[in-house]
C-alpha cells in the first residue's frame, strides 16, 4: 500500500510532466459534463407532462444507470490504463537499463581479467584469456573493436621469428673463420599466437583496419578464415597455411610470404607491393586486381589462378608455374620478368609503360634475360 501512496504522490507531484494533473481532472469533467448534457437532451426531447407508452416513459421507469455509469467512468478508467501502462513501460526500460549497466560492468572486469591472464607467462593462462576475450566480443559486438586491436598488440609482441641453425666450421687450422650456411628452420608459432590469430580472423570487426604489421608469423595456420581489411605490411608470412584464406584488400606490402599456402586464397584487391611471394603455392587463388608491383614469385605456383585487371609492373616470375592462369587485362612492365617461352600478349595481358599508358610493341623479360636474382637485384 505504501508503494501505491508513493507513486501516486510522485505521479501528482511529478515536475517534469506538465499539466499531469489537469489532464486527469479535465478528463473526470468531461464524463460528468457528457452526462449533464445528456440530461438536457432528455429534458428537451422529453418535456412535461410525458405521454403514456413513449420512449421518454420507458426512460423514467427505467433509468439507465449503468450505461450513464459507465459514460462518466470511461474517461476516468482510460486515463488509469494509460497512466499504468506508462508506468509500467517505465519500470521496465528502468529496469533493462540497471541490467545493462550490470552487464557492462561485467564485461569491464572480465576485459581487465582477460588482460591480466594474457600478460601472464604461464601457457594455459594465456589461452583462457584469449578464448574469454573471443566470448566477450561474441556477447558484445560493441567491443570486438578493442578485442580485436588487445590480440593483434598481443601477436605483435610475442609471435616468434623463424629458427635459424648454423651448419659449417666455426675456425679452420690456420685461424681463419670459414663462412657459415645458414638455414631457415620452419617452427609454428605459440599457441596462444595461433589462437589469437585464429580469433582476430573470425571476428566481425567493422571499424579501423587491423593492425598485424611487422609481425612475426611465421608457420601460422589459418585454413578459409577470414582476416580480410588488415595490415600486414613487413609481416613475416613464410611457411604459412593459408588455404583459401579471405584476404581481400588486405594489405600485404614487402610482406615475407615465402613458401606459403595460398591456394584458393582470396587476395582480390590486395597490395602485395614488393612482397616475396617465392615458392608460394597459389594454385586457383584470387588475385584479381591485386597489385604485384615489384613483387617477386620466382618458382610459385599459379597454376589456375586469377590474375584478372592484377598489376604486374615489375615483378619476378622466374621458374613461375603459369597452367591455365587467367591474365585477362592484367597489366605488365618492359622490366616484368616471365619464365622462357610465355607469352603473356597471347594470354590477354596488356604491356603499358611507368605512367600506366599501353605500349605500341611490347617486350618483356625472361627468366633467361635476366642479369641477376631478385634478392641480387634488392640488395
Amino acid at each position: 500500500m505504501g508503494k501505491v501512496k508513493d507513486r501516486l504522490r510522485a505521479f501528482f507531484s511529478d515536475s517534469t510532466a506538465p499539466g499531469r494533473m489537469w489532464a486527469i481532472l479535465a478528463a473526470v469533467g468531461v464524463g460528468v459534463l457528457f452526462v449533464v448534457a445528456l440530461a438536457f437532451v432528455y429534458r428537451w426531447a422529453c418535456p412535461w407532462p410525458r405521454s403514456a407508452g413513449t420512449v421518454c416513459e420507458a426512460i423514467v421507469k427505467n433509468p439507465p444507470w449503468a450505461l450513464l455509469t459507465s459514460i462518466a467512468a470511461a474517461p476516468a478508467l482510460m486515463l488509469t490504463w494509460w497512466w499504468r501502462t506508462v508506468h509500467k513501460d517505465t519500470d521496465i526500460n528502468h529496469k533493462q537499463l540497471e541490467i545493462d549497466i550490470a552487464k557492462r560492468e561485467e564485461r569491464s572486469k572480465r576485459f581487465a581479467e582477460a588482460i591480466q591472464l594474457l600478460s601472464s607467462a604461464s601457457l594455459e593462462s594465456q589461452l583462457g584469456a584469449v578464448y574469454s576475450l573471443d566470448s566477450l566480443a561474441q556477447e558484445s559486438k560493441a567491443d570486438a573493436d578493442r578485442i580485436a586491436d588487445t590480440l593483434c598488440a598481443f601477436i605483435r609482441v610475442h609471435g616468434e621469428k623463424k629458427q635459424k641453425a648454423g651448419n659449417g666450421d666455426e675456425s679452420s687450422e690456420s685461424g681463419e673463420s670459414s663462412a657459415t650456411q645458414i638455414d631457415v628452420k620452419h617452427v609454428g608459432q605459440p599457441p596462444a599466437v595461433q589462437a589469437a590469430f585464429s580469433v582476430v580472423a573470425q571476428l566481425n570487426v567493422g571499424g579501423p583496419r587491423l593492425d598485424l604489421r611487422n609481425a612475426q608469423l611465421s608457420g601460422i595456420e589459418l585454413i578459409g578464415g577470414f582476416v580480410s581489411d588488415v595490415d600486414l605490411s613487413n609481416a613475416d608470412l613464410s611457411n604459412t597455411d593459408l588455404i583459401g584464406a579471405k584476404l581481400w584488400g588486405a594489405y600485404l606490402c614487402k610482406a615475407d610470404l615465402r613458401d606459403a599456402n595460398l591456394g584458393g586464397a582470396n587476395l582480390g584487391g590486395a597490395d602485395l607491393w614488393n612482397a616475396n611471394l617465392s615458392r608460394a603455392y597459389l594454385c586457383k587463388a584470387d588475385l584479381r586486381d591485386a597489385n604485384l608491383l615489384g613483387a617477386c614469385l620466382c618458382d610459385a605456383n599459379l597454376s589456375g589462378a586469377n590474375l584478372l585487371g592484377a598489376c604486374l609492373c615489375g615483378p619476378y616470375l622466374n621458374d613461375a608455374k603459369l597452367e591455365t592462369a587467367v591474365f585477362s587485362k592484367a597489366q605488365f612492365g618492359v622490366k616484368t620478368v616471365f619464365p622462357p617461352g610465355f607469352d603473356p600478349i597471347a594470354a590477354g595481358a596488356i604491356c603499358v609503360d611507368d605512367d600506366g599508358n599501353p605500349i605500341s610493341e611490347p617486350h618483356w623479360l625472361t627468366a633467361l634475360e635476366t642479369p641477376g636474382s631478385y634478392d641480387e637485384r634488392h640488395s
